[in-house]
């Protein structure tokens, strides 16, 4: 199973939005748009479209057994997840 995220905005920083394309295990798939709102970046807007597609995930119980992988093409916003996941182990 497969989750593509995509976001960006005017100029970098105004009218953002984010696309999210989830690949299913029986080989159907979902689109999803995320407006941003008028005063956003890129990286809030890809931001926001992997939080969208984390949350449909996380609900569908198509994911109980399956292996996801979340694709982005934003370096910082995985090193960003990464680093947050590391402060809230013990």
């Amino acid at each position: 199973m497969r989750a593509f995220t995509d976001g960006s905005a005017s100029e970098a920083v105004r009218d953002g939005g984010g696309g999210v394309y989830i690949e299913w295990p029986d080989n159907s798939s979902s689109k999803m748009s995320v407006p941003t709102g008028k005063y956003s970046t890129n990286y809030k807007a890809e931001a926001e479209a992997l939080q969208e597609a984390a949350k449909v995930l996380v609900n569908s119980e198509a994911t109980l057994h399956a292996k996801v992988v979340l694709l982005t093409v934003h370096q910082s916003l995985m090193h960003s997840t990464e680093l947050s996941a590391q402060k809230s182990t013990p």
